[in-house]
Parts: structure tokens; sequence; C-alpha cells
């Protein structure tokens, strides 16, 4: 097992032994260190337990829209708090995160679409011509268009809103969505 010569009785077990994820990493980050500034980006600025709430209400939101394990979610964000709760919140619910490059031009991005078989995309509305374009070409359900409800994150500081587009009809909105996934950041 290891590089002791009498390792009896060190098997790995509930006392010794806890795998570490990046989400149980959060969960406790959200415990311990809950006042704790977590995310700045320009003049937003929220706790470990505010981003562990954000993430979990991303999960919820998923979840709630049918993303199952093993599914993935794409998203064309640049590097702003949105991105950064898509890596924990994507996760938590099960899903896998697939993000893409917002340089790409768009039968790239319909071919990263399609070849990931992503069944949601978060997108930043400056990327959103982009990936309306990409969108329609989707194999499988019909994406949800511009004039579908699309959820919006709430402004906060200079934070832009996001939209989510679909292959189901509806997704609702995690900056409201209470965080229902009890599998969402265990």
């Amino acid at each position: 097992m290891g590089w002791m010569t009498n390792e009896d009785g060190l098997d790995k077990c509930a006392a010794n032994y806890v795998p570490l994820t990046p989400l149980s990493h959060l969960k406790r980050a959200a415990h311990v260190f809950a006042d704790v500034t977590a995310v700045i980006y320009g003049a937003h600025r929220v706790t470990y337990a505010q981003y562990h709430a954000r993430c979990s209400q991303l999960a919820s939101a998923l979840s709630g829209a049918g993303i199952e394990a093993g599914q993935v979610v794409a998203s064309l964000l640049p590097n702003i708090p949105a991105q950064a709760e898509a890596h924990f919140g994507v996760p938590a619910c099960g899903a896998v995160l697939n993000t893409i490059n917002t340089r790409l031009d768009v039968a790239t991005v319909r071919y990263i679409l399609n070849h990931g078989e992503a069944r949601v995309l978060l997108v930043d509305t400056q990327f959103i011509d982009l990936a309306e374009a990409a969108v329609p070409t989707w194999t499988g359900l019909r994406p949800c268009s511009s004039k579908c409800p699309m959820p919006v994150l709430p402004r906060q500081g200079v934070i832009r809103p996001m939209k989510i587009l679909s292959r189901k009809a509806t997704l609702p909105s995690y900056g409201i969505c209470q965080a229902t996934n009890r599998k969402a950041l265990r």
C-alpha cells in the first residue's frame, strides 16, 4: 500500500481517507469562511456563502430543467463570475461543463455544440449573436430562441446579464431559483 514496513490496520476508511473534490472544497469554504470574499470582479464582490448559494441555484435550475448526470452543459462566457459559477454549478448537478472559447467562429461553435451533445448553452449577452447563429443547427430537440423566455442574471456592479439557451422550451432563471436539488454541492 505505501512505503512503511508494517501497514497493518492502515487501510482506507472514513477516519483517514476522504476524497477531496472542488465541490467539497466549496461546501467547506462556505461553512468555514462564510463571510470571507470569494469572488471579486470590478465592483462585484461575493462571499463564499453567497458564491456557494449561487452555484447551488445554478445546479438546481439545471436539474429542474431536466439536465441529468453525465449530460453536457456548454458555456460561451468570458472570464466573469457566471463562468466561475458554472465551474461549480454544472458538476454539482452531475453534468459535464464544456467551456467554449469566445473567439471561435460560428462554424466551430456549432461543431463543438453538436459534437459535445450539449443540452444547454450558457451565454453572455455580448456573444448572443454568435450563439444564436450556432444554435439553430443543433441536432436533437429545438433550442430555445430569443422569442422564448430567457432568464437573465440580476445585474450586480459590472456584471452583464447572461442568457441561457436550452434544447428545452424553458429553463428557470437560476438568479431566483431556490436550491432544491438535494444532490447539489454535497
